[in-house]
């Protein structure tokens, strides 16, 4: 029997199967043996399209245009592509999404980004998360009025390392160059859009420098399920906007709060301090909510007192990582980095009620034996499925007792997959470019990674377990899989966009 006899929904799990491997090329050598798996796999591999924002690729071939749904821009959009940008667009009659990419985005012409907006189609606007600053020349104001628009999802989510980068869109020749508050330009440039696509945000992602949290409050978002902001924790009549935001958006399924901390500020708490007499969260305030993410959250945080028994995601995290702070001393004397300690995470987690649970994330440092937190972890969510633990040593001499903290985890049964960051005594730090150093800590990782799979087999479903590991210029998963799992037994995850940015470059 050949390849092509085989049942079409059979081929079709086969193309599903190469997809997960995130391999096109194996993709496009399986459609290219017959007429009928190139069928098969055609909407599917030309889903994704790439082009450049000077419109020099021209008009894509006829019969791959319906195929096309997503549109990914490369280069650098500025003044001269104004009028070339986008010859494809009119062309392509089932685009939906557009993602902007490059790290050069200061000077983007309207009248190119209009293109895209007023593409009936496109719904989706995604900036790369490798974006340091945007500005829009001439800023959109009234002319966003002059076309329906009809985004459902907006996002924007420039590196955290904005603020100490040498950051290239201040060379010479770009609008940003003469600029002193860059975040001012970026505040006109994408206010105006964000206010005008109340109505039909379904997922907003931004920065919370540039956020109108001052109008938003007064406008209806009856369509926005997930809310994400990133950056720099503001002063904090911000705060207080941000709180009254979010009770006008009781039908909030994600929240994500990433914000990094000045000295001066301490912790974040999004709905205030939980009521004295003990009561529940706000009457009506994320009620609906499923997906949790805070970093460096107070512990006295009403959101802790809201109804959690939908909440299926949990992170309790920082921003950004915590080792940054403990590398490199430009990170720590910018911002703080108050994580929770052990204890202060096991208070949370036992009052809040998640029976459905399936994903954790924590970031903590250890206040003495945290063996009773693991416990309540590996004992109290019984559909947990993913975990990822961030575990600091107060006590920097400390000898982390990894084979002990398996032997808890491993006796939930229904984890899969397992993400531990240990942070190791003698483990390779941030940035080490010695060769020796870092074979040597390859083996010692590696042992300990198949020491730990090894425990972890316990759990039935377990895909495997991952050690956050460093290379010179980034910082990776190296995934370990038991002994029941198909070769290569061992996989790395690279770790390329916020929350888990890329190496800094520090002024």
């Amino acid at each position: 029997m050949l390849l092509s006899d085989l049942a079409e929904d059979v081929l079709r799990v086969i193309v599903a199967e190469l997809l997960l491997l995130q391999n096109k090329g194996d993709l496009a050598t399986l459609a290219s043996t017959s007429r009928r798996l190139r069928d098969i796999c055609a909407p599917i591999l030309f889903s994704r399209c790439v082009t450049t924002y000077s419109g020099r690729r021209g008009i894509p071939p006829e019969n791959i245009r319906p195929f096309v749904r997503h549109l990914s821009y490369l280069g650098r959009l500025v003044e001269r592509f104004a009028d070339s940008f986008g010859p494809e667009l009119p062309h392509l009659p089932e685009l939906c999404a557009v993602t902007l990419c490059g790290y050069h985005l200061g000077d983007i012409p309207w009248k190119a980004l209009k293109r895209c907006l007023s593409h009936p189609s496109i719904t989706s606007i995604t900036f790369e998360r490798t974006t340091s600053f945007i500005g829009i020349f001439p800023h959109p104001g009234h002319d966003l009025m002059s076309f329906p628009l009809q985004l459902t999802s907006f996002s924007y989510n420039p590196s955290i390392w904005r603020t100490l980068d040498n950051d290239p869109s201040r060379s010479v020749g770009s609008t940003f160059s003469d600029l002193a508050d860059p975040y001012a330009i970026e505040y006109l440039s994408l206010s105006p859009l964000v206010l005008r696509i109340c109505e039909t945000v379904r997922s907003l992602t931004l920065p919370i420098e540039v956020v109108p949290l001052d109008r938003m409050v007064h406008l209806h978002w009856p369509q926005l399920r997930e809310l994400c902001f990133t950056g720099q924790s503001p002063h904090q009549s911000v705060t207080s906007l941000l709180r009254d935001f979010l009770s006008t958006l009781p039908r909030l399924e994600a929240l994500f709060i990433q914000l990094a901390r000045k000295d001066s500020q301490g912790r974040l708490s999004i709905l205030g301090p939980t009521p004295q007499h003990g009561g529940g969260g706000k009457p009506g305030v994320l009620f609906e909510l499923r997906s949790l993410t805070l970093a460096y959250p107070d512990p006295n945080d009403a959101i802790f007192t809201v109804d959690s028994r939908s909440l299926t995601q949990l992170s309790l995290c920082d921003h950004p990582r915590y080792f940054y702070h403990i590398a490199i001393p430009d990170v720590s004397k910018h911002w703080s980095a108050p994580i929770l300690s052990s204890s202060e995470c096991l208070s949370l987690l036992r009052r809040m009620e998640m029976p459905r649970l399936h994903a954790l994330g924590l970031v903590y440092e250890t206040d003495g034996d945290d063996d009773e937190l693991l416990r309540h972890i590996s004992g109290s969510f019984p559909h947990l499925s993913h975990l990822e633990l961030h575990r600091y040593r107060k006590n920097r001499k400390q000898v982390v007792p990894h084979a002990h903290i398996a032997r808890i985890l491993a006796s939930t049964a229904s984890l899969r997959t397992v993400n531990l960051n240990l942070d190791f005594h003698d483990e390779v730090r941030l940035y080490v470019d010695n060769n020796a150093e870092t074979n040597r800590c390859k083996r010692i990782r590696d042992a300990r990674g198949w020491e730990l799979a090894n425990i972890f087999e316990a759990c039935p479903r377990l895909e495997y377990v991952a050690l956050l590991t460093h290379s010179f210029d980034n910082y990776f998963w190296g995934q370990y899989h038991p002994r029941r799992c198909a070769e290569p037994r061992y996989t790395a995850q690279f770790i390329t966009a916020p929350p888990f940015p890329q190496r800094p470059v520090i002024c």
